[in-house]
């Protein structure tokens, strides 16, 4: 009996060891799988994933943000500064740092004048606990900075920053050959949106670099350092003459007016001027609604450069190369003669065209027909000469295409095409491009471009803005030579244009009196509606008045200014030939100080 009592003990315990021998060996195992789990996931974290971690970790508190280049300086011909990089002082504040927003937002408004939207706007911010810098105040001038540190002591946590601008200190003077620049949202940079902002936007606006900043838990930034430094824009030489545009612009800016002076001899543009223009400065803060309705509303269109966007009927100043271009083609000859009695009849119709002269010109030549403008001898020729010569030559001198000018968005003219000809056309069309008016529209650069190649016998330079780019060697512009062209025709042209300005009989002897230079001229007025039908719509409405244009080079025997003028409409101020002779008394004045070459 206690035999049997001894040998069930130690059955029990002998089967209570093996039971927690093996609970024991089940919990080493489960412990040792999760401390391999553990390791393995240090493994992974420490050593496979310590780059990316890592990287996680530092982009916590680092960013990589651009470092924005300053744009290059635009020049004139003589290294005045045209368009600047200006600094200016802004305002940051952080707004979830203040107990008593309210209170601040209060003191912000009367110190430094912000708007109730600017405050609310400061006040909603707070509300949602957003960690961000705002900004409160840009453009503080001296008032401003003044308020600033005399209350630096309230002010701990809005803090002073510094930035530059685009700034254009002739404003309307030069906008439509400097256009402006905006700011982009995403990127920050201040991009070209017009004239030579945009056109040479590459050159200008340089290469962005890559800035690294350190924040704190709070996201404020404590420093940075460049990682890449932005490399700053090139700065660019023009040929514009600021003296030149200033001088212009004083004497037209309440007109509607397109005035450009070349120097034939190398295609430089000294002056280019629409008018009205724009003050480009808008554009580079945030422009209101209301101020930018008010210019696209503006029945003159300032933002239109007229120079090269904006077109017109050539009128009479179309004439001398459609008698260059008779001559050429054996249409008339130097000794040709018609008599003028103040219209033409179209053989074989009844359709007659009216000259501008009501009694007519009587006997007229070449030279007499530009000299006085007559318009039935060029109906004449026309007739004769028929639509695809004259287009042959129109177009040799730069009509129906663009001049490639550098400025953006350059309109080609318009001339007769072939569909049109095709199927459209008449001998009375043909007629009226005789004396430019009719399905024939250019631009007054067109009107330059052409006065050049006339001048040089037929050789041309690409008209251009651009004179260097700093650091580079010179710019070479495209060239052209029309070959086969009569030198004694181009003479009795230029000659007969000399005719129009220093000959009794010429249509703007008047206006050339007693000058101390020889000059050579022709204008013209482009009709809008028929004079005879509707005079009383022209004298009451400017829309309906007609177009003035003239072309004039200087000196005579060896020029050094080629000129286009159009009068938008006639314009509200003085008349075409009184512009005209302020600016050749003031080139002449002035051509040696222009031309000296600056070191």
């Amino acid at each position: 009996m206690n035999f049997k009592h001894k040998n069930y003990f130690y059955y029990y315990n002998n089967k209570k060891n093996t039971t927690f021998i093996k609970r024991s060996k089940q919990i080493i195992i489960i412990l040792f799988i999760i401390m391999a789990i553990i390791i393995s996931n240090i493994y992974k974290l420490q050593i496979i994933n310590f780059k990316y971690y890592s990287n996680l970790a530092i982009n916590n508190y680092t960013r990589l943000v651009p470092s924005i280049p300053h744009r290059g300086i635009i020049y004139d011909r003589n290294k005045i500064p045209l368009v600047i990089n200006q600094n200016y002082y802004y305002l940051v504040v952080k707004p979830n740092k203040f107990n008593k927003i309210k209170k601040i937002a209060n003191i912000l408004k009367e110190k430094f004048l912000l708007s109730n939207n600017k405050i609310n706007n400061l006040i909603k911010i707070y509300k949602k606990k957003i960690e961000k810098n705002i900004i409160i105040k840009k453009y503080l001038n001296s008032k401003d900075l003044i308020e600033y540190f005399r209350n630096k002591i309230i002010f701990k946590n809005i803090f002073l920053k510094i930035n530059s601008y685009r700034y254009y200190p002739y404003k309307e003077i030069l906008s439509h050959i400097t256009g402006y620049v905006t700011k982009d949202k995403n990127t920050d940079n201040y991009i070209g949106q017009n004239g030579i902002e945009k056109y040479y936007e590459n050159i200008l606006h340089g290469k962005n670099g890559i800035k690294k900043i350190i924040l704190n838990s709070q996201g404020t930034v404590m420093y940075s350092t460049n990682i890449k430094t932005p490399r700053i824009g090139k700065n660019i030489y023009l040929t514009i003459d600021i003296n030149i545009q200033k001088f212009i612009y004083k004497l037209i800016k309440n007109n509607q007016v397109a005035i450009i002076v070349t120097n034939p001899h190398n295609g430089e543009i000294l002056s280019l001027i629409s008018t009205p223009g724009y003050d480009p400065n808008i554009f580079i803060q945030k422009i209101s609604n209301k101020q930018y309705n008010k210019i696209i509303q503006n029945p003159y269109k300032p933002l239109i450069n007229k120079t090269i966007q904006e077109i017109y009927p050539p009128a009479s100043t179309i004439k001398p190369y459609i008698g260059l271009a008779a001559l050429q083609e054996n249409i008339i000859n130097t000794k040709h003669i018609i008599f003028d009695p103040g219209w033409w009849k179209l053989p074989k119709s009844k359709k007659i065209f009216y000259d501008w002269k009501t009694l007519g010109h009587g006997l007229i030549n070449i030279k007499k027909s530009i000299e006085e403008s007559s318009d039935t001898f060029y109906y004449n020729i026309a007739y004769n000469m028929g639509i695809k010569k004259i287009i042959k030559w129109i177009k040799k001198f730069g009509y129906g295409q663009k001049t490639n000018i550098d400025l953006p968005n350059e309109h080609p003219g318009i001339i007769p095409n072939n569909k049109l000809l095709k199927n459209n056309w008449y001998i009375g069309n043909t007629i009226l491009i005789g004396i430019g008016q009719g399905h024939l529209s250019v631009t007054p650069m067109q009107m330059n471009k052409a006065l050049i190649i006339l001048i040089n016998n037929g050789f041309f330079i690409e008209p251009h803005l651009l004179k260097k780019i700093e650091n580079k060697k010179n710019i070479k512009f495209k060239n052209q030579n029309l070959n086969n062209i009569k030198q004694i025709y181009l003479k009795i042209i230029k000659k007969s244009m000399y005719g129009v300005a220093c000959k009794k009989n010429g249509t703007a002897y008047k206006n050339f009196l007693n000058t101390k230079y020889k000059i050579a001229i022709k204008s013209g007025t482009a009709q809008i509606i028929s004079l005879q039908k509707n005079y009383f719509l022209k004298n009451k409405n400017s829309i309906f008045k007609d177009h003035t244009l003239m072309n004039a080079f200087l000196p005579y025997k060896k020029p050094n200014f080629a000129i286009s003028i159009v009068l938008d409409h006639g314009g509200n101020g003085p008349r075409i030939g009184y512009i005209m002779r302020k600016i050749t008394d003031f080139l002449y004045k002035n051509q040696e100080i222009i031309f000296q070459k600056k070191k």
